[in-house]
């Protein structure tokens, strides 16, 4: 049985084993909802035949533009950049059809928004006079895509022009790449469940297998034979779990570092607006 204070430690440690197992739930439903999100549609309650974007709150970036609304002075339709996905919403669309939409989800070979955003004029039916300077490439005098286009689609047309300038494009190693990040979060923890019902029913399966002197020193695994190990007092496994858990800590914190910058290259794509659209107009961005 040990001494109280053996038993205390015991117990302690005990119930700091079920708090660290529960709290892994938490990086393991965020980072399956992040990978979900925007990559589907639900019905919308409040508007017969409607749609509307699945797991909207996740999105990294949201940012309004396209349609102007004469009487607030905003933008009408909410674009929204997820970590699997590029889509719209335009609850106030004349067609509930065309209420939202997916631009673009799943594995693709790259992300460019500029190029996606160019997709909406058809299916929004915009006016071809607010979107005609887009057929065309930018012209010298800036008067003359002005009366070609309303201020959003002019400064999207400058932008997608850019070339030294900053522009977000996400490349197919870079997708994947963010895409890998997420899955493997997942992964991880789904292997830090393994590790704990095998030390707790099958203690000997978890035994040292390194073959060579140098990993054997590092191995944070027990060492010794399959019933040696399986012999040994629940403490042994302390270390083990240390590793474990803080490789897990260290890889969701690298999960949401990666995440937040690629938000922060977004917005900072986003500054073209500001450059283009004329004063007093802007894209309401939050992220």
């Amino acid at each position: 049985m040990g001494s109280p204070r053996q038993q205390a430690r015991a117990s302690l440690a005990d119930r700091l084993l079920r708090a660290a197992l529960a709290l892994t739930i938490v990086p393991l439903a965020t980072n399956i909802l992040l990978l979900l999100a925007g990559t589907f549609q639900v019905q919308d309650s409040t508007r017969p035949g409607a749609k509307r974007i699945g797991l909207s709150s996740l999105a990294v970036v949201s940012f309004n533009g396209i349609v102007p609304s004469d009487l607030t002075n905003t933008y009408l339709v909410n674009l929204q950049y997820f970590q699997n996905a590029f889509t719209y919403s335009y609850p106030s669309s004349p067609s509930a059809e065309t209420a939202s939409g997916i631009l673009q989800s799943g594995s693709s070979p790259s992300l460019d928004p500029y190029v996606l955003i160019q997709r909406l004029p058809s299916i929004l039916a915009l006016p071809p006079s607010d979107t005609s300077c887009l057929s065309h490439a930018p012209s010298p005098d800036p008067e003359t895509d002005a009366s070609r286009c309303s201020p959003f689609w002019l400064a999207v047309q400058r932008i997608a022009s850019w070339s030294g300038h900053f522009r977000f494009r996400a490349s197919f190693l870079g997708m994947k790449l963010s895409f890998a990040y997420h899955l493997n979060a997942i992964i991880v923890i789904l292997i830090l469940y393994a590790q704990e019902a095998g030390i707790r029913y099958r203690p000997g399966w978890m035994r040292c297998r390194c073959r060579f002197a140098f990993q054997r020193r590092w191995c944070p695994q027990p060492k010794g034979t399959a019933e040696q190990v399986a012999k040994m007092p629940a403490r042994t496994w302390n270390k083990t779990r240390l590793v474990y858990y803080g490789f897990v800590v260290m890889y969701c914190f690298s999960v949401v570092l990666e995440g937040t910058s690629m938000g922060y290259f977004f917005v900072m794509s986003l500054g073209g607006f500001e450059e283009i659209l004329p004063e007093g107009e802007t894209v309401d961005t939050s992220s």
